[in-house]
C-alpha cells in the first residue's frame, strides 16, 4: 500500500529537501553538529540522521535527531569518536516517505582533539596505632580510575574530563599521631586527602589498651582501625569503596589489625589488612594496608612501617605501639599534550610515560590548573 501525507486531496510523495546548513565545530574532544533546516522549500523533514564519518581511521558514530523549525544541535564525544582523528558529518533528512540523494548535506571537516580526562589516585593518611596492648592503624581511604579495582572491593571510578585554566582543589592528608593507651582521639585518626570533588577518607585509629568507649568513632575511616579486648574490642568500620573494617578481637591478646583498602583484618587476629595495588604512578605501587597489632600481628602489605609511623604517601595505618600512620598521596594521570601547574602550598612532581603525564603530589593544600 502507497504511503506519504495528503494534501488538498492529493497523496504526497515528495521526501525532505536537505537541510540549508551543517556545520561542526569540535572543543576538548567534543563535536558540536548544527543542523538548519529548509523551511521554504518541499516538504518539511521528521528528522535527521547525522554520521560522523573519519578520514582517517577513526571510528563512524551516528544520531537522530529530531527535526525543528528552527537550527538545532546533536553532539558527539570521546567513546563514539575517535581521538586524533578527522571527520566530517552528513545530515539526511527523512519524513514519512524516507530520503533519496537530494536530502543530504555535510560538513565542514573537524579533528577531535585528545579531551583533558584526569585519572586519579587518591590515598588518605593512615591511621595511627594504639599504644600498649593497642590495635593497628586503619589503611587511609583508597579512591582510582586505574588499575583494576578501587578501595573496599568497588570498581574502578570514571575518570573526568576537566577544563583548562581552571582550578582544581587537591590536599593530601597527613597521617594520624601514634596514640596513648587512652587512644583514640581525634587527631590519631588519619586526615583526608582531596582532589577535586573526590575525598578518601582518612584511616580509623588503633584502639589503646586502656581507650573508652566513647572515643570509638574515631576508629572508623577509610579503613578502620584495629580493636583491643576491653570497651574497645570492636574494629572500627570502613568506608565503602574506599577499605574495609579492623579486626575485632575478645581478648586482650592478640589485640587487632588495622583494616586494609585490600582486605579486612581478620577477628581475633593482629595481623593488619592488605592494600591494593596500582600503576597509575608508572609502576605497581602497594597503597592503604592496615597496621598490625599488640601480639605479632604483622602490617598488611602497603605502607605500614616495621617498627615506626607508616610509610610517606602510601596511607598505611601504623603497627603497634603508638606510631603515626603514613601521609596520603595525590596521583594524577592525564595526555602529555597538557601542562599542569601546582600551586602554592603544594608539593609535587611531573615526569612522562609514553602518551601520558603524571603528576604526584605528595603534600600540603592548593590548587591544581591545566594549559594546553
Amino acid at each position: 500500500m502507497a504511503t506519504g501525507n495528503i494534501r488538498g486531496g492529493k497523496r504526497n510523495y515528495a521526501k525532505p529537501s536537505k537541510p540549508t546548513s551543517v556545520t561542526a565545530t569540535e572543543s576538548l574532544g567534543t563535536v558540536t553538529v548544527t543542523v538548519t533546516p529548509n523551511t521554504t522549500v518541499g516538504p518539511q523533514a521528521s528528522n535527521y540522521t547525522i554520521t560522523g564519518a573519519s578520514t582517517d581511521g577513526g571510528a563512524t558514530a551516528t544520531t537522530t535527531l529530531s527535526a525543528a523549525t528552527s537550527a538545532t544541535t546533536a553532539t558527539f564525544a570521546i567513546g563514539s569518536l575517535t581521538p586524533s582523528k578527522t571527520y566530517s558529518f552528513s545530515a539526511v533528512a527523512n519524513n514519512y516517505n524516507g530520503n533519496d540523494a537530494f536530502s543530504t548535506s555535510t560538513t565542514n571537516t573537524v579533528t577531535v582533539s585528545q579531551p583533558l580526562q584526569v585519572n586519579y589516585l587518591v590515598v588518605a593518611g593512615g591511621g595511627g596505632s594504639g599504644s600498649g596492648r593497642g590495635g593497628g592503624g586503619g589503611g587511609g581511604g583508597f579512591r582510582t580510575t586505574y588499575g583494576t579495582v578501587s578501595g573496599g572491593g568497588g570498581a574502578l571510578e570514571t575518570a573526568p574530563i576537566l577544563s583548562l585554566s581552571t582550578n582544581y582543589t587537591v590536599t593530601v592528608g597527613a597521617g594520624g599521631d601514634g596514640g596513648g593507651r587512652y587512644a583514640p582521639a581525634s587527631n590519631n585518626k588519619g586526615n583526608n586527602s582531596v582532589f577535586n570533588t573526590i575525598t578518601s577518607t582518612g584511616g580509623g585509629a588503633g584502639a589503646g589498651d586502656q581507650g573508652t568507649s566513647g572515643n570509638a568513632s574515631y576508629m572508623n575511616g577509610g579503613s578502620g582501625g584495629g580493636g583491643v579486648g576491653n570497651n574497645l574490642n570492636t574494629g572500627g568500620s570502613g568506608t565503602t569503596g574506599q577499605g574495609y573494617a579492623g579486626s575485632t578481637v575478645s581478648s586482650e591478646n592478640p589485640s587487632g589489625g588495622g583494616g586494609g583498602a585490600g582486605a579486612a583484618a581478620a577477628s581475633n587476629n593482629p595481623n593488619g589488612g592488605n592494600g591494593v595495588a596500582t600503576d597509575i604512578s608508572g609502576s605497581s605501587i602497594t597503597y592503604a594496608g592496615g597496621g598490625g597489632a599488640y601480639g605479632g600481628g604483622a602490617n598488611g602489605t602497603g605502607g605500614g612501617g616495621a617498627d615506626s609511623g607508616g610509610t610517606a604517601n602510601r596511607g598505611g595505618g601504623a603497627r603497634n605501639d603508638g606510631n603515626t600512620g603514613g601521609s596520603g598521596v595525590v596521583v594524577l594521570r592525564y595526555p602529555n599534550i597538557y601542562t599542569i601547574t601546582i600551586g602554592a602550598g603544594l608539593t609535587g612532581s611531573t615526569t612522562t610515560s609514553g602518551s601520558d603525564k603524571i603528576t604526584t603530589i605528595t603534600a600540603g593544600t592548593g590548587n591544581v590548573s591545566w594549559s594546553g
